[in-house]
């Protein structure tokens, strides 16, 4: 049959193929095309006139030779696409014009070897074939290795233990408690520590016992350290300084009086000097217990000066003085009638200033009554007050200050409140009135402890004299009274805090 003409609305693709028909193969009767390797799809009854091929001639049956026939297929029709199972228009047109766009590379055409160039036996250069351990002939495969027999208990040697491996202990590597534990075993002393020339030196024939060569280890333990060192003990200012800038003494008298001043002596002081210096205006913050000592023979006004210079060391600084105790050891005596060291604190005195001025925790005065009982009796008694409202007064009272200057300290949470404002001025009043009183709490204890033999050596009753002109309240009108009389030196461990009750 003739070849019919491609339609007009198709792009050109065509495929050209051959096949081998059989030997008996006949063509079709109802006009189809020829047999061929590719199977098509069944076509309608009313498609089979518009069905174009190219048929072949009938071949003999009783040919002997095979003939190959070539088949043209042409694109199909664009009603092919409209069928449920067709390829989509869109993608048929995108490949072809894909396949057009796409350029015709020529094919390289292969160099032909030299001549005079040595040809590579594939054998020779080709990697040996990887035959499998299981096809290999004579070769076992590996198996797994045998355990070895366990031998009895009995048979086996002694076990090595393993060495535990320990991290190397540093001091820097423990606990901060455990570090502070240390410097406090080291650098505490059990006793208080003697010093002179307003608390800067540290007196070398009463050395301490303390070690303190840790303290140039490095910089953070010698931080961690001198806390320690200052703020767990107790400094023993003894009122015997020598003559300095701030103690003017005039005449051979007043010298000889002052035991730690030798003129001979003060070449070979020099060279201990920087050894046994504290750096008081540095290290004066950490200070918080205080003792200072006045002698029997001390109770001049010269002696009452030496007093007012070591309590205002740490009263000129009070927003950076943390000072908890303070404590002022006396030991009165009668003379002329009257018992020394009691005109210290009278009311108004420039020692009482001071003492409101330290703004301390608490000041213990301790009086000593071995010159007034040749030792029958209380070895002591204990003066305790509290002053911890006055410091908290004098610490708000600075913070308002600085705020005034253009200092960022934070405001009083009770400003507006009138029974915490009230609270305070009590407690105020409270502390101002245990120091007026305290003269004569000074005066009572020594009356209390002064022996009979003692007055009649002075030619006084056991009384005393010019007790009518200390104060005019009777006994009774106060409401406590001398504290810890005891035979040896001990600490007061009463809570002064308790005592005091706001209305």
């Amino acid at each position: 049959m003739p070849t019919a003409a491609p339609s007009e609305n198709l792009p050109i693709r065509s495929r050209a193929g051959s096949q081998r028909t059989s030997r008996n193969s006949t063509p079709s009767t109802d006009g189809s095309s020829s047999t061929t390797g590719r199977k098509r799809k069944a076509v309608p009854s009313d498609r089979q006139a518009k069905r174009r091929h190219q048929s072949t001639p009938s071949q003999n049956s009783d040919s002997d030779s095979d003939e190959e026939e070539a088949v043209e297929v042409e694109a199909p029709l664009p009603e092919d696409f409209k069928n449920e199972f067709g390829i989509p228009r869109d993608q048929y047109i995108h490949d072809a014009i894909l396949l057009a766009s796409i350029p015709e590379w020529p094919i390289p055409v292969p160099t032909p070897a030299p001549e005079d160039e040595e040809s590579l036996d594939e054998d020779d250069v080709a990697p040996p074939p990887f035959i499998f351990p299981a096809y290999a002939g004579g070769v076992t495969p590996a198996g797994p290795k045998p355990r070895p027999m366990s031998q009895p208990s009995s048979q086996r040697g002694p076990t090595p233990k393993l060495k535990p491996k320990f991290k190397k202990a540093s001091l820097m590597g423990m606990p901060t408690e455990v570090r502070e534990g240390i410097y406090r075993h080291i650098l505490v002393s059990h006793k208080p520590i003697p010093v002179y020339d307003g608390w800067k030196r540290v007196y070398e024939r009463e050395k301490p016992g303390l070690d303190t060569r840790i303290l140039r280890v490095n910089r953070k333990i010698n931080l961690e350290a001198t806390g320690v060192l200052y703020r767990e003990n107790t400094f023993l200012y003894r009122l015997r300084d020598a003559p300095g800038p701030s103690h003017q003494m005039v005449g051979a008298q007043q010298l000889a009086a002052v035991d730690d001043y030798h003129p001979g002596r003060a070449s070979k002081n020099r060279k201990h000097e920087k050894k046994c210096t504290i750096n008081i205006d540095k290290f004066g913050e950490d200070f918080r217990y205080l003792t200072i000592q006045a002698d029997h023979n001390r109770h001049s006004a010269q002696t009452q000066e030496f007093m007012l210079e070591a309590i205002k060391t740490f009263a000129k600084f009070p927003s950076k003085m943390n000072v908890h105790t303070l404590q002022i050891v006396i030991s009165p005596r009668l003379k002329n009638g009257n018992f020394t060291f009691v005109n210290f604190f009278q009311q108004g005195s420039p020692l009482i200033a001071a003492l409101q001025g330290i703004a301390c925790e608490k000041v213990v005065i301790k009086v000593w009554n071995k010159f007034l009982n040749k030792g029958e009796g209380a070895g002591r008694s204990e003066i305790s007050l509290p002053l911890k409202y006055l410091r908290f007064a004098k610490h708000r009272k600075l913070q308002q200050l600085s705020r005034q200057n253009g200092g960022k300290e934070p405001l009083d949470l009770f400003r507006g409140d009138r029974r915490m404002q009230d609270f305070r001025m009590a407690g105020i009043r409270y502390c101002n009135r245990r120091l007026a009183e305290l003269e004569y709490r000074v005066l009572q204890a020594c009356r209390k402890h002064v022996q009979e033999p003692v007055a009649q050596a002075d030619g006084q009753n056991a009384d005393g004299a010019a007790d009518d002109d200390l104060m005019s309240d009777d006994e009774e009108a106060f409401e406590w009274e001398v504290e810890g009389e005891t035979e040896g030196y001990s600490e007061d461990g009463g809570d002064e805090d308790s005592e005091f009750e706001p209305n």
